[in-house]
């Protein structure tokens, strides 16, 4: 996907369909999720930036000889490191654990995470994370489709929200003075004009 995507989906390790293919979510999941769950919220992965955790498929699609192994780990957050987005949408729960350390994504999903640290090789950024069922669980468990679509909508909803401004030269300068004073409102009053006329010149 698109390196300047503003998301990034991340998902656990490759099927048989993606092993062939070389891509992530080609499979029958893949199929469900692009067609079904993100069309519904008009997500389209020509706009989304997509991996997985593992850039292999297990061994008998058995995790356990993969997790010692964490140079797919490095690889994938050298990726996210490089080109942060607007958030990253965990698809399971290898990817809601290698994002957040966090276990249980029945519990997790549709929770919005923000300022998640991911660090490698010294370089280190924040994410916001949603974390959502993977949709092969949703093959074997048909009722859980409801909430990848709630989650799916919660994601562009989440797009569709501007990032805070940061704060003006105002708000900063009245900080800064509230620390000083404490509760002398007038003491907070005179530093604040005082650092605001000096900025501005007057």
């Amino acid at each position: 996907g698109p390196e300047d995507a503003e998301i990034y989906i991340l998902g656990e390790a490759p099927g048989a369909k993606e092993d062939q293919e070389g891509q992530a979510f080609v499979g029958p999941s893949g199929k469900l999720m692009w067609s079904d769950i993100f069309a519904r919220a008009h997500i389209w992965r020509k706009d989304c930036r997509v991996a997985n955790v593992y850039w292999e498929r297990p061994p008998g699609n058995d995790f356990k000889k993969l997790e010692d192994d964490h140079e797919y780990w490095e690889d994938t957050k050298e990726d996210i490191v490089a080109h942060p987005r607007k958030f990253i949408i965990a698809v399971g729960e290898k990817a809601l654990q290698f994002l957040t350390g966090q276990v249980g994504i029945t519990s997790w999903r549709g929770s919005i995470l923000r300022d998640i640290p991911i660090e490698v090789n010294g370089n280190l950024t924040f994410v916001t994370v949603l974390p959502m069922v993977h949709p092969a669980a949703v093959l074997r468990q048909f009722s859980l489709l409801v909430l990848c679509r709630h989650d799916a909508r919660r994601a562009q909803r989440l797009l569709a929200t501007p990032s805070l401004a940061p704060p003006s030269l105002e708000i900063l300068q009245f900080a800064e003075a509230l620390r000083r004073h404490g509760d002398s409102e007038e003491a907070v009053y005179n530093e604040y004009m005082d650092t605001l006329d000096a900025y501005m010149g007057a």
